[in-house]
């Protein structure tokens, strides 16, 4: 699961996002491990989708949801990516 985590931040900061927070709720929830947060444009939000398609492996992404409008949730399973405009 880090090498998944390094992944997604490395992704995520090479497409530039802004306020990028990763909380780690591995102790307290029994549904996800990590949460990341990230400030995007549509542009970085639609690149990001596509991005981490490419860099996880096919069981890396569970569901997408809101692609294209104001906030992207990308469900990796044991971590949860909340993108907003």
């Amino acid at each position: 699961m880090e090498k998944k985590l390094e992944i997604i931040i490395n992704t995520l900061e090479d497409l530039k996002v802004q306020e990028l927070k990763v909380f780690d709720f591995e102790e307290s929830s029994p549904f996800y491990s990590y949460f990341v947060i990230a400030t995007v444009n549509e542009r970085q939000g639609n690149a990001a989708v596509n991005h981490l398609k490419q860099s996880l492996s096919t069981d890396g992404i569970k569901h997408i949801e809101g692609k294209g409008g104001s906030w992207v949730l990308i469900d990796c399973g044991e971590i949860i990516i909340h993108l907003f405009t």
